[in-house]
This record gives C-alpha cells, structure tokens and sequence, in this order.
C-alpha cells in the first residue's frame, strides 16, 4: 500500500516565497531539502530549510531571519541548517539537494 504523500499548504508555499524575496537582498539565499524538496513528505515530517549567505554574515540578520521562520504558518517542527557552517560533509551532501525557494 502507497503511503500518502504530503505537500506543503499553498498558504505555507506563499509564505516561504516571501520571506526568501525579503532576505535575499540582505545576503540570505533560502532553500528546501529534506522529504519536501524530494516530494516525498509524509503527515509527520518536518521542514528542512537550508540557508546560504551571499553577504557579510550578521548575528542581527541571523537572529531576525529565525524570528522570521518562527512565524511561518505551519505547526510542522522546522530545521535551518547554515550550510556554510555545517559539518562539510552534510554540507556536502545536501548542497546538490537544495531547492531554492525563490
């Protein structure tokens, strides 16, 4: 039997579009990984979202940017990996995985 494959609510997509359009001008570049990247998201999966920075880092902007995924619409457990700072072989290995929101 085919387990139900989830997709992330339309109302959760929009959300994720305009915070990646508001941060990338401030050197943040907002991506997917993970089952939903895949399309392969089950009802109890999380949200992996993977961050690159194109900028000088800030520890404001990085604070601002969690506030931000705090306030997505979605009760689903979220992770923000900085791929530039994690382990270089998990970086490695999501980095051909990344799919950029916008």
């Amino acid at each position: 039997m085919r387990e139900n494959i989830f997709k992330l609510p339309q109302g959760v997509q929009d959300a994720l579009a305009a915070l990646a359009t508001k941060w990338k001008p401030r050197g943040i570049v907002v991506s997917l990984f993970g089952s939903f990247a895949r399309e392969t998201a089950r009802i109890d999966s999380d949200l992996d979202i993977a961050i690159e920075w194109t900028g000088a880092r800030s520890e404001q902007a990085w604070q601002e940017f969690l506030a931000d995924i705090d306030a997505l619409p979605t009760v689903r457990p979220i992770d923000v990996v900085d791929v530039d700072t994690a382990d270089a072989q998990f970086a490695s290995a999501i980095r051909p995985l990344l799919r950029r929101v916008a």
